[in-house]
């Protein structure tokens, strides 16, 4: 239930505010960057939780 719920609030997210602001405000260099930290930040989380 917690996982559905956390899954749901992060598509808010992404759809309404969130990345809409991140991609007004960053180039695609900077973008390019942000995603791959947060792509590393999920495998090192994905790991610990395994």
């Amino acid at each position: 239930m917690l996982k559905e719920l956390v899954e749901h609030h992060i598509e808010e997210e992404e759809e309404e505010e969130m990345f809409k602001d991140a991609q007004e405000l960053l180039s695609a260099e900077q973008l390019e960057e942000l995603g791959e930290q947060m792509k590393q930040k999920k495998l090192k989380l994905m790991k610990r939780a395994a």
